[in-house]
């Protein structure tokens, strides 16, 4: 054969780069010229085709032979040094290693917790156009008073007054209600009357029934998942019967599981028209200033929103009395503002725009403070390898070779602590959740938002190079005779720049420790607080409002024969906040003001603690107080503008529809809603048919024994009823459930960075202690003793902790502050804690300081000096 095969020719096109194929064809000629002389044509061309794919074995395929070369020099010089480097200084690396792992974990939790906080509701198709209407007393200047709740005709009377608007749905909670399926009875709270738009609005949808059908009869209700695995395990709940306070339901849907980030949780959903006014409310479902219905209307155009709400000042003088035109405006809140927004209701969750501050700030300067702890180390780390940069460069290296390897060994051990953080995410959330005792669902935004893993390696690989780009940049402008001959001056190894990086290391530490004891203190004085009540040894007990109305005084009776019973009252509500509220009117105002209502029973404020200021408490000798006496507070009494309780007494009282009468007595502020709120005007009155909670004053001992006792009582009275009973101590711990998770959160954190800040000290210390080991050895020959060695050592981070405290100090006070306006009762914040901070910061580096001091002090100095 004279020339190759032409399908040899064609494989060699097809399989190898231009600059190696003349190469490689000169060889195949070769083999051919030789084997073609002993065999035949088609074997010598079946060899040539088998030769040439084993040339692809040497990776000469696809890539010219200088980007081979290029590819295993990388390997080479590149990788291979790096790791060679971790793998030598162990202990630098084991310190990185560890705080980059747990900055990068901890980082990562709340990046998600603060993306799943800022994505609520955004999941609805049509969130841009949902707007939620709202009553707002604060654009007149009347009160500051915005409602997330109007009446509950303004619904269809928006979307029949206006083209602008596609639909409405509107919403009503209802109180703690039994629902019983069989033998199985529970009190259950997730009950809510719906229009049948809310599969047509949101985009909620059905496991099982038909979403158009579903809430169509008035004796249909929809479950949530959990609800009918609940009720019916494994079967079907579709078709199944069901009661809620003793009303008969047929389930007709059961809801696929939604997102956690929604306002709304619903258990149970009740058609709305089926909803009847409860007994003894003086409203109907065409009463305007009925203001307890959330209302959602579906704009067309989500941009007409501002349009809209300027004719909704019309709107409101068609439909209400001209005395109350100037009282207060519609405002619309667009759906995804309303978890974060500044209108607050018991059944709508909601979030805090300061905890998401909080934990943002938090994560940053976590990360900082690693990037800060890893650039210390690194340039303080640089030192030992002087004579390596310094034969790299006699070798030819230029300086962007010698920052790009300190660069790649930064990125490969931040990418090392990335993958080991990725592992330890979702052991650390259960730890964090079982530790708050709350969910936190950063898993759920993890899987759903998959960019977010390339955003976070992207992020993780600046923060790797961030971390060793300086003692890069510094080794690089090294002198190869200065590396090799070890005469590099502090100035270029970057002293100033550590110091400062040092400093700022104090100061994100100080900072993180102060707020965390001024949240603790918060957390403190809002649980410890004297209430204006005694809570102690106070339980209630659940009763839904008809059946008490019928036996009362029967359960008080049987109670009261308890032997550890000491009192027994009727209370309308847990001191949670869950009060109605009415317009209020006394011949003395010129206009009606909204005040707080609760009902109560005959020596409620004598068992609970409360004193009377002035009148006295409602009495069963007075026929007329069960239908016309009202008691008020004393932040009522300034409000009605009355200059002492005493004036307030014998005055004419009209609460909203509800009662009017005369006041009674003043009583003394109590807090009967949360420490976010302040104590507001409340009036207070007889009726029955605001009472469901009955309050038990029991005395110390086996307090299992004695619930077993009252639920005896009240089984012998309700026996088709479940038993709900707390202590109403608990109850009120439970309002401050996410501020102690947040205080938590917090201390945990802080807890983390004062870790990784004493990894990074203990790291910085050890290496300098062994770069001044000659000299410490000097001074020892000279007459040093263990103390001085420690002062010499020491006193430099004495200095710039004292100077990271000054400098956080005014700063952390300002957005503590901040913090604490959350808060309508918070604590001051004392000079004092910054400076307790600092001294925990002191003590951490005196200890560091101490160690190694004593670890280079029992060095031989003979040993040490022997070179010099």
């Amino acid at each position: 054969m004279n020339e190759l095969p032409s399908s040899v020719k064609f494989l060699c096109r097809a399989l190898f780069n231009e600059r190696v194929r003349e190469e490689i064809i000169g060889d195949l000629n070769e083999e051919m010229e030789d084997f073609s002389t002993k065999h035949g044509k088609f074997r010598t061309k079946l060899h040539l085709l088998i030769t040439t794919l084993m040339f692809t074995r040497y990776r000469y395929t696809w890539k010219n032979i200088n980007q081979l070369n290029t590819s295993t020099m990388f390997i080479k010089h590149t990788l291979r040094p790096a790791w060679r480097n971790l793998k030598k200084d162990k202990m630098s690396a084991v310190l990185n290693g560890i705080g980059l792992t747990i900055g990068f974990t901890l980082s990562l939790i709340i990046a998600l917790m603060v993306i799943r906080e800022l994505s609520y509701d955004q999941w609805h198709e049509k969130s841009d156009r949902i707007f939620k209407v709202t009553h707002d007393e604060r654009s007149i200047g009347r009160s500051d008073r915005h409602l997330a709740t109007v009446g509950p005709p303004v619904g269809p009377a928006l979307v029949e007054a206006y083209d602008e608007i596609e639909n409405y749905m509107r919403v009503r909670d209802t109180p703690t209600q039994p629902v019983k399926v069989g033998n199985k009875n529970f009190y259950e709270d997730g009950i809510f009357y719906i229009d049948s738009t809310l599969f047509n609005m949101f985009d909620y949808s059905l496991a099982e029934g038909d979403e158009r059908a579903a809430l169509k009869n008035t004796n249909s209700v929809v479950l949530s998942a959990d609800m009918a695995e609940k009720y019916f395990g494994s079967s079907s709940a579709v078709g199944q019967r069901i009661e809620i306070s003793e009303t008969p339901y047929i389930v007709t849907g059961v809801m696929n599981p939604s997102p956690s980030t929604s306002h709304f949780t619903f258990d149970f959903i009740i058609p709305f028209h089926a909803f009847r006014v409860p007994f003894g409310y003086p409203v109907t479902l065409n009463s305007w200033g009925w203001i307890s219905f959330h209302t959602y209307i579906e704009l067309k155009d989500p941009s007409e929103k501002e349009a809209l709400e300027e004719q909704l000042v019309d709107f409101m003088k068609v439909h209400w009395p001209e005395e109350q035109h100037n009282l207060f405006r519609f405002v619309l809140q667009p759906l995804e503002d309303i978890y974060l927004g500044e209108i607050k209701n018991d059944i709508v969750a909601s979030g805090s725009w300061n905890n998401i501050y909080a934990l943002s700030i938090t994560g940053a300067l976590l990360l900082f403070l690693i990037i800060f702890n890893y650039t210390n180390l690194s340039v303080g780390q640089s030192l030992t390898r002087t004579k390596e940069v310094g034969v790299r460069k006699a070798l030819g290296a230029s300086k962007r070779m010698v920052v790009f390897q300190f660069a790649i060994e930064s990125v490969i051990l931040s990418l090392l602590s990335f993958i080991i953080s990725i592992a330890l995410i979702l052991p650390t959330i259960n730890f964090l959740e079982s530790y708050l005792g709350i969910s936190i669902y950063a898993m759920e935004v993890w899987q759903s938002n998959q960019w977010l893993a390339i955003v976070a390696t992207i992020l993780v690989v600046i923060v790797g190079a961030m971390g060793g780009a300086y003692p890069a940049f510094i080794m690089s402008k090294t002198k190869a005779i200065a590396a090799l001959a070890r005469t590099i001056s502090g100035g270029q190894l970057g002293i100033n720049v550590r110091k400062v990086l040092v400093t700022m290391q104090f100061i994100i530490t100080i900072g993180l420790l102060a707020g965390s004891i001024i949240i603790y203190q918060q957390i403190s004085y809002i649980q410890d607080k004297d209430l204006g009540y005694d809570k102690s040894a106070l339980a209630v007990l659940r009763v839904p409002g008809q059946s008490l109305l019928q036996k009362a005084d029967v359960l008080k009776n049987q109670l009261n024969s308890i032997q550890r019973v000491s009192g027994v009252a009727i209370g309308g509500g847990r001191m949670d906040g869950d009060n109605g509220n009415v317009p209020v009117k006394t011949p003395d105002m010129e206009e009606s003001k909204p005040i707080f209502i609760d009902g109560v029973d005959y020596g409620y404020f004598e068992m609970l603690g409360i004193p009377m200021v002035a009148g006295r408490e409602f009495d069963k000798s007075y026929p007329t107080d069960s239908a016309g006496a009202v008691i008020i507070n004393e932040k009522a009494v300034r409000y009605m503008g009355y200059s002492s309780p005493e004036e307030a007494i014998g005055r004419q009282i009209q609460v909203g529809q509800i009662r009017t009468g005369n006041i009674v007595g003043v009583v003394a502020d109590y807090h009967f809603s949360s420490l976010h709120n302040d104590i507001g005007p409340l009036a207070i009155m007889y009726p029955r048919t605001l009472q469901e909670d009955v309050y038990i004053r029991v005395e110390p001992g086996n307090m299992l024994e004695l619930v077993e006792e009252i639920e005896a009582k009240w089984s012998s009275i309700f026996p088709d009823l479940p038993f709900d009973l707390i202590f109403l101590e608990n109850h009120l711990n439970s309002l401050y459930q996410e501020d102690v998770a947040f205080a938590k959160m917090f201390q945990a954190l802080t807890i983390v960075t004062l870790i990784i800040a004493c990894l990074g000290l203990y790291g910085l210390i050890s290496l300098i202690a062994t770069q001044k080991t000659k000299e410490i050895s000097v001074r020892k020959v000279l007459g040093a003793n263990l103390k001085d060695l420690m002062g010499n050592l020491f006193r430099p981070f004495a200095l710039r902790i004292v100077i990271a405290m000054l400098i956080v100090s005014p700063i952390a006070y300002v957005l503590l502050s901040g913090w604490l306006d959350n808060y309508a009762y918070k604590i001051d914040i004392s000079w004092w804690l910054f400076l307790a901070a600092g001294l925990v910061v002191l003590v951490t580096a005196l200890v560091a300081t101490v160690l190694h001091s004593m670890k280079v002090y029992r060095i031989n100095p003979a040993r040490t000096l022997k070179d010099e």
